[in-house]
């Protein structure tokens, strides 16, 4: 190993956090389909489906994964049940 070399053993990450102010900002579709914007789902194939627990499910999973980067507040597409 070359002199002065730095070895890591691990690589720190801390990743993003959005948390509403309040429980009724959450004011996103409980019903009916929903199809994301590009910018949060490329190309999807068909709209989700909120009215079935898995689709359901997925679509606030690719929310929430990218809310830290959502231009508008995720709020829009999230809502507190």
């Amino acid at each position: 190993m070359p002199e002065g070399a730095i070895i890591m053993d691990h690589v720190s990450y801390t990743p993003s956090f959005v948390v509403a102010d309040s429980l009724d900002d959450l004011h996103g579709p409980t019903t009916g389909e929903v199809t994301l914007p590009n910018h949060l789902l490329w190309n999807p194939p068909d709209p989700f489906d909120l009215d079935d627990d898995k689709e359901l499910c997925a679509m606030l999973r690719i929310v929430l994964r990218a809310a830290h980067s959502l231009p508008n507040s995720p709020s829009t597409w999230i809502v507190a049940v």
